[in-house]
């Protein structure tokens, strides 16, 4: 013990006696002491993230994708979508990527499934709706004829999507908004009319697949923004009296965002739905032309809403806030733009949208929150760093971090 006294106090002291002399080269190397000039995050909007086990069950790890309206991420180049290895935490490409902005990813089968925007030509394929088999990207029969993929999920082992579009051709009638995929005929199929407008979010709960967006009939039945699926449209109560674009499941109740509008602008709320009634689950979300909630979710117990405003329960809440269990409450400085997804992983929760800075720190696009702090989530983050010293000009820094070096091995 004394002899390691000895060295630290050694180290400690020539530390401090080392001249601190101007380097030739003032760039940092990529690592945790980045200058703010290393990759970080991507270069456009990430809108969907998911889980995904690349073999299964085989030896390797699960892995955090996100798509988006990005064509790199993390230095890397990756068109629309990405995975993050979980060991390295290096993003990589998932071949030439897809052709689309992404909104939707779900695993169908052991394969990704992701879904995006397209266009109101009929008379061309839009190509929108993709699957990756770990090597080559693949077509669900073209995608839709027109619109765009929101929401993909699977339900009784069968793939449903959602979104603005129509879907032709299919198993008998054009599928509008709510479609499925029918395997043995290779075709999507429509689902009991479908709905008559858009479809934002999935949700199951209970056994039924719940349903949610602007749409006002379900199988061509009186359904205000809400349904449940179950082989035929059930309503949930009353539904809504406005737009639904986010549901999550909190403490064994559905809750559900929606926006409607005020004199001022639009209002945005969330109600809680408990199997049986619908209840309101907190207010405290300001009026603004463009307000609303994108994505809810669960954190540590907790409940969180991303979205497009600045305030929640008169206090500062820049595009992302939490429930307390009495009142919605700000993440310390929030985002600079609006959250549009979020995931827990690895401990801590991730959110992604159209922002630079979280907390006034840079964050391009994604980042992570603690519970207590937030970070960015690729170029020049580190645990800590406990020792620097200048060496042939350069500073190293020593401490307790594992960082990418890309290219590179990681630095640990």
């Amino acid at each position: 013990m004394k002899v390691l006294l000895a060295v630290l106090v050694t180290a400690f002291t020539l530390t401090l006696a080392a001249p601190w002399a101007r380097a030739q080269c003032v760039d940092w190397k990529v690592g945790p002491l980045d200058n703010g000039s290393a990759p970080n995050g991507a270069n456009g909007s990430i809108d969907a993230m998911a889980y995904w086990d690349p073999d299964g069950a085989g030896p390797l790890p699960t892995m955090l994708v996100v798509g988006g309206s990005f064509t790199s991420i993390g230095g890397v180049s990756a068109n629309h979508i990405a995975a993050r290895d979980p060991v390295t935490g290096a993003w990589q490409a998932l071949g030439a990527g897809v052709g689309t902005n992404v909104f939707a990813i779900t695993v169908y089968n052991g394969n990704l499934v992701v879904g995006g925007t397209g266009d109101n030509d009929p008379g061309t394929a839009d190509n929108n709706l993709l699957w990756w088999d770990g090597s080559t990207w693949n077509t669900f029969n073209g995608g839709t004829s027109t619109g765009t993929v929101y929401a993909l999920t699977v339900y009784n082992g069968q793939l449903y999507a959602g979104g603005s579009f129509v879907i032709f051709p299919t198993v008998l009638d054009p599928a509008h908004n709510f479609a499925r995929w029918n395997a043995g005929a290779g075709l999507w199929e429509d689902v009991n009319s479908g709905t008559d407008n858009t479809v934002y979010a999935f949700l199951q709960f209970n056994g039924d697949l719940v349903v949610a967006g602007a749409f006002l009939h379900a199988g061509g039945s009186p359904e205000k923004y809400i349904a449940r699926w179950n082989g035929s449209w059930q309503p949930l109560g009353s539904g809504s009296d406005q737009n639904i674009s986010a549901l999550t499941l909190f403490n064994g109740q559905i809750v559900a965002a929606s926006s409607y509008p005020t004199p001022s602008g639009y209002e945005i709320t969330a109600g809680a739905w408990d199997g049986s009634a619908w209840h309101p689950f907190g207010a405290g979300f300001p009026n603004g032309m463009d307000n609303i909630i994108w994505s809810l979710g669960v954190y540590n117990g907790q409940l969180v809403a991303g979205g497009y405003f600045t305030h929640a329960n008169s206090q500062p809440a820049n595009h992302i806030a939490l429930w307390n269990g009495s009142a919605w409450t700000p993440l310390l400085g929030g985002t600079d733009s609006p959250v549009l997804c979020m995931l827990p992983f690895s401990g801590e929760l991730l959110a992604g949208g159209t922002f630079t800075h979280v907390d006034s720190r840079p964050a391009n696009r994604i980042a992570r929150w603690n519970g207590l702090e937030w970070s960015s989530l690729g170029g020049g983050t580190t645990t800590a760093v406990y020792a620097l010293t200048n060496f042939l000009g350069n500073i190293v820094a020593g401490g307790d971090f594992r960082q990418s070096t890309d290219p590179g091995v990681p630095a640990q």
